[in-house]
This record gives C-alpha cells, structure tokens and sequence, in this order.
C-alpha cells in the first residue's frame, strides 16, 4: 500500500548534481482519472438501490445447500472496539455478521497473528487479530449458526508472497525449535478455541505461502514443508473428531495467484506439497483470485478446475474483492482505482461489484464433480477510520471494496449471496456511460481521439464502446489551453468526451542557464565553499560540460526532501 515516507540522505564525500528544466509529456491518449485524483467523500454517503445478476444454475432450486458464501471479516473486533455501527437494508443497526447471514453469508474467515504489538506492547493496527480478538468474533459466528475459517498466518503482522516474516518470539529459533513452535502454536490456539466453544471448522497453515513461510528458514517450497508438517499434524493433534473424516477440521494451503493467471504459480510450490518426504498432510487448496492483480475471469476458472483434476483435492477461492466506488471515506489512499477498475473489467458501482462475486461463485460452483467448495470475501466488513486501517494511525484503504458504504449501511450488492441461486434471467446489458479520455497536442498541432472509449453498462461491466464521430469545433488548436470535446455514441452526440490538453509549440524554460553551460549564472549558493559551479574534465555531468560539485568534509544529514 502508498505510503508518504520521509527520506533522509547521508553523504560522506562527493556528490554531483546537473541542472535540469524537465517538461512532461502525457501519451497521446490515457483514462480520465490521471487527472482527477480520487474524491474524499463524506462518511454519511448512502447507496441504495438493487442489483441484478445472472443465475448460477449449478446453485438453483436448493442445490448444493452447504456451498460456502464466505466473507472476511477480520477488521470486525477492531471496529466495534473502534464503535462503528453497521445498518442492514431496512435502515435499523444490526450485528455486522447478522446482517451479513440475513443476505446469505454462512461462513467467515478471519486472519490470526502471533502478537500483533510493537516492542512497547502498542498495537500494530490491521485489525490487531491475537487470540482474544478472533475468538470474540468467532462466538458471534458460532451463535449464529455460521461456520469459521481460522487463517493462521504466523507472524505478527501481514503475510503475503512478499514478506513472511518471523514472530519476535520465535526470531532466534530454528531447525527444530521452529518446528516446535509452529506445532505448539496451532495446537494450544486450537485446544483453547474448543475449550471456549468456537473450534474452527477450517484453518489455513500459512497466509498466501508461495514463496514459503517463516522466513529465511522455510523460504521454499521445500525449507516450508518441515514447517508446514508440523503445523497440520498440531491440528490433527487438536481436533477432537480426527477419526471422523466427516466432522474433522478441513486443512487448507493458501496460495495467490500472479498477472498471468498462470496455473504454473500454484503447481510449482502443490508439486512439492503433494509427493515424496515433502508431502503435507491437507485437505483443500485456496486461491486468492483479486481481478485486477491475477489474470481473468477464465483463467480463474481454469486455476480451479486444474487444481482439483490434478491434485484430487476441492478447492476454494479464499480471498476475491472488487470496488463499489472511487470515492474515499477517509484520508487514506485506496487500493482500488479507475486502473484497478479497468484491468478487473467490472465498473466501479454496487451492480459491478455484485458481478463480480457472481462470477467468482459461477467459476467455484462449476468445478467438476462438485470439487469447487465456495468463496470468500475479503475485507467485507472495512469501514473507513483512522484507527482501523492496514497499520496504527492510518485509515482503511479497503473501504470502497467493503460490503457496506462508508457509513455502514449494506450495499444492494451485500444480495449477490443469495440472488446467484434465486435469480431467473441474466439482467440486460444496456450502455449506461462512457469514462472520459484525456488527449493532448500542440499548438498547431493535430488532434487524434480514440475510435473506442470505455463504455459502462447497466449489467457492471465495462465494455469497449465505439465511438461514430467526435466534434473537435470546441477545441482551439491555435493556442494553448484545456477543453473539453464530445463524441457521439448512438444517437447520443454527447455520450463520450475527452478532455483536450493543447500545449505551447515551444515549452518555455524558465530557469536560467538550467544545465549550467555558463558557469555560475542565474545560480547562487549559500556556501560556496563546498557548492560551485565548474567544468573540469574530472567532472562527469549527464550532459553538457557544467555541474555543481557538492561536498563536505564530514558526514552530513539532510532530511529535507526535494
């Protein structure tokens, strides 16, 4: 996630900075939101409406009654010591998990770190899930008649292909002192989540584990499987229906996908998990599948039906999201945008979001042989605060993909769970609105606007929109400035529109003797004694022959970024 970092610069001796004027150049043709960055929008924002989608008839008439409807809801303990409050769609507060059963969710999933505080014993932030926070959660699913996935990440804070890093207490530990502490963690968590009532009926051994988990000692397939191991047999050890394969814990090995929606990204690591010394003893593999990161719709598909063929074990997508809006509800910069948007191909409203997780179940639901066990929701319950984000003192960056708007109320597209089953007919594809472009040119220049143009339609998708005619007569080539042109689309001579940058022939500089061809001109320096201007042949500019050589005696600091 962005995050605005101070960068400080330390320099012993020697450093050579050249001058430079740099004019930026936009291509020819690029979405609208380069321009407009995404909207603070007030807290209090409410959707109403309702969304349509197409049935999943491998799901219709009461079929298939124990197919997972999952949601994420890891933040849950956080917000409500945060005192958020969550409204379902007859506009009354009502328990989150309620609210989330009421529209067809039966199974929650949420993330357990070791202990998530600093040195000073502060929390960390993302939800601060230890024991005592997963277990207040899970006694409010358990009450409802909801199942829980428990995903042990064993560390003490985010898990993912990029970091997986080791908990404090074990930092020092290794061979098989780390194999101790991995089993006697998962077993005394799960022995103490059955003493108190909420013994998960699914747990995942590791968080996304592609490249290994505990790092550097398990960072492989291979350094993992030890690790991994011990961790499945510390849950055989704890549950107590072991030798009922109908009621026992399910086992799960978690991994994401890439860009290219290559099944190679999972068989690569499976391979070693599933034959030899290596082998891990599990019973599901899950996939985190966010459309905008990891390939398309029927890659996904493909994914899953390899994974079950080859392996002969069901699948789950444990982790998919997608965004209702690209407005914010607080300060902090959202993950989803209008690129996301368009690379998931699913516009940024409640219907696109609902089509989303209707294609996500569609693909689960069709695995062959029944193989395809459900999905779950990631970062369903995120409402915005700056005490409930990624990491302390920062907001969410996740609540434009949440379930509910930014005030808590259920988004209509929170019905998808239930519609998938209930729905008659696939909803009418009808263009709603084309994104607007942006152009640019120079003065005298020619003006050159896309044939095809994002298109939004009444179904969530986005779909390439032709485009018959632009009126470029709004436009004044002779001159620099911003305007707005349109195109038409059907019958509609206002449908589309670009936004037409036309820059001066010649950008001025406006700095003078920017590359410092003429020695100290234009240019002053507070201490001439470590900066001057000069054009020794030892000096190396990366143009021209003038430079400032930069120097000091000592070692500075410098904290101030330019």
């Amino acid at each position: 996630m962005p995050r605005k970092l101070k960068q400080s610069i330390r320099v012993a001796i020697g450093i050579t900075l050249s001058a430079a004027f740099l004019v930026s150049t936009q291509p020819l043709s690029s979405k609208a939101s380069t321009l407009n960055p995404d909207p603070v929008v007030p807290t209090t924002v409410q959707n109403a409406g309702t969304v349509s989608v197409a049935p999943v008839h491998a799901l219709e008439h009461g079929k298939r009654s124990n197919f997972i409807m999952g949601a994420d809801v890891s933040e849950l303990y956080a917000l409500e010591q945060a005192n958020k409050k969550f409204y379902g769609t007859n506009g009354l507060q009502e328990n989150c998990l309620q609210i989330l059963k009421n529209h067809g969710v039966n199974y929650i999933r949420i993330r357990l770190w070791n202990d998530p505080t600093n040195a000073l014993g502060q929390p960390l932030g993302g939800g601060n899930n230890n024991l005592t926070a997963d277990i207040s959660i899970a006694k409010q699913a358990k009450a409802l008649g909801m199942k829980v996935l428990l995903d042990f990440q064993y560390s003490d804070f985010w898990a993912d292909p990029g970091k997986q890093n080791k908990p404090k207490a074990w930092a020092n530990d290794h061979g098989t002192a780390l194999q101790n502490d991995i089993y006697n963690f998962t077993y005394n968590t799960l022995r103490t989540m059955n003493e108190q009532g909420v013994l998960p009926n699914m747990v995942q051994i590791g968080n996304e584990i592609n490249n290994g988990i505990l790092w550097p000692d398990g960072e492989s397939a291979t350094a993992a499987a030890p690790l991994l191991q011990k961790a499945a047999a510390a849950v055989r050890a704890a549950d107590p229906n072991v030798n009922n394969p109908n009621r026992k814990i399910k086992i799960v090995l978690h991994l994401a996908g890439d860009s290219s929606g290559s099944v190679g990204t999972f068989t690569s690591d499976l391979n070693t998990w599933t034959t030899g010394s290596t082998a891990v003893d599990f019973d599901v593999i899950g996939i985190s599948y966010y459309p905008y990161y990891h390939g398309t719709m029927s890659q996904d598909a493909n994914i899953l039906d390899t994974l079950a063929s080859k392996y002969h074990k069901p699948v789950i997508v444990a982790e998919t999201s997608d965004g209702w809006t690209l407005a914010q509800g607080d300060k902090t910069i959202n993950t989803f945008n209008q690129d996301l948007a368009y690379k998931a191909g699913y516009t940024p409203t409640p219907q696109g979001q609902a089509a989303e997780i209707r294609d996500v179940i569609n693909n689960v639901a069709n695995v062959p042989d029944n193989m395809g066990l459900g999905m779950f929701y990631w970062g369903a319950d995120w409402l915005p605060g700056d005490s409930t984000g990624w990491t302390s003192g920062q907001g969410s960056s996740w609540e434009n993909q949440a379930l509910f708007n930014f005030s808590g109320h259920a988004l209509p597209s929170m019905n998808v769970f239930k519609l998938v089953r209930t729905s008659t007919a696939t909803p009418p594809s009808n263009f709603v609105a084309a994104d607007p472009v942006t152009v640019s040119t120079s003065v005298g220049g020619t003006l050159t606007l896309p044939s095809t143009v994002e298109g939004q339609y009444s179904d969530g998708y986005y779909k390439e929109t032709a485009v018959s005619s632009w009126n470029t007569s709004t436009a004044d080539l002779s001159q620099p400035g911003v305007y707005t042109v349109y195109g038409t689309i059907g019958d509609n001579p206002k449908a589309a529109s670009a936004i037409v940058t036309v820059k001066p022939d010649q950008p001025q500089n406006y700095v003078t003797n920017p590359g410092l061809e003429s020695g100290s001109t234009g240019w002053t320096s507070s201490n001439p004694s470590v900066a001057a201007p000069a054009t020794s042949g030892s000096i190396t500019p990366h143009t021209g022959i003038g430079d400032i050589h930069y120097w000091s005696g000592s070692a500075f600091s410098n904290d101030t970024v330019y």
